[in-house]
């Protein structure tokens, strides 16, 4: 199972790595390409919480 009502699982991370280092050519290590969506879900948070 790669993902869970709390988001990616380890196995689906894993599979994260190995695809974006495939596809981009680009060496990123797992902190930097974890910080991405968690930086973009904050920021979603933040905004809705403004819409109310």
């Amino acid at each position: 199972m790669n993902y869970n009502k709390r988001g990616l699982t380890r196995l689906g991370w894993q599979h994260v790595y190995r695809n974006f280092k495939k596809l981009t050519g680009l060496n990123y290590d797992n902190k930097q390409i974890q910080n991405k969506p968690t930086t973009m879900r904050r920021a979603f948070v933040n905004w809705r919480g403004l819409q109310t």
